[in-house]
């Protein structure tokens, strides 16, 4: 992640990779079978890093509805548009075609945790949700997007809503 963070274009080669870490190409190859893998292995713990802090966040808050906002919010300002994130999203289409169960594995810490919130926001009475399930997912991917645009610093209408503007249209979603 260090060598993908430090490239102007967070491209890397593996031979890179390999001289950082002072380790043998052969060891690399142990652990991983090609780039791909490496990436998707980048992709996990950026996950698991911003699941950790998204915690920090909801913990700070006491009622599910703010909570939810809160994962929402606190998952958007985690973001530090960089080589690093915009290596991770312009190779994140890509590896959800070619490792979909290794992607979704990847994301589970933040989609459980969204799933859960939701859940709990549903028993408060303070969103109206048939499938949490479905509703997670749906504001996962409206959230990942919002994400997308901003470390590629270009949206397809031209129009970059923030975080709060992401979080009003969730909340009207799931009926809130």
């Amino acid at each position: 992640m260090e060598v993908a963070a430090q490239s102007p274009s967070g491209d890397f080669t593996l031979q890179a990779v390999v001289e950082r870490a002072g380790i043998s190409t052969r060891t690399l190859y142990q652990h991983f079978s090609g780039k791909d893998d490496l990436l998707v292995a980048m992709f996990e713990e950026a996950q698991r890093s911003s699941e950790r802090a998204i915690q920090r966040a909801v913990d700070d808050e006491s009622d599910p509805l703010a909570r939810l906002r809160a994962f929402v919010i606190s998952r958007q300002a985690l973001l530090t548009p960089g080589p690093l994130a915009r290596l991770l999203v312009q190779h994140h289409f890509r590896l959800q075609e070619s490792h979909p169960d290794e992607l979704r594995h990847a994301v589970t810490p933040v989609t459980s945790l969204l799933a859960r919130l939701i859940a709990d926001a549903t028993a408060a009475g303070c969103i109206q949700v048939d499938d949490v399930d479905k509703a997670a997912t749906l504001v996962f991917q409206v959230v990942t997007t919002a994400m997308q645009h901003v470390v590629l610093g270009s949206s397809p209408t031209g129009i970059a809503p923030d975080a709060d503007d992401v979080w009003g249209f969730c909340l009207r979603g799931l009926g809130g």
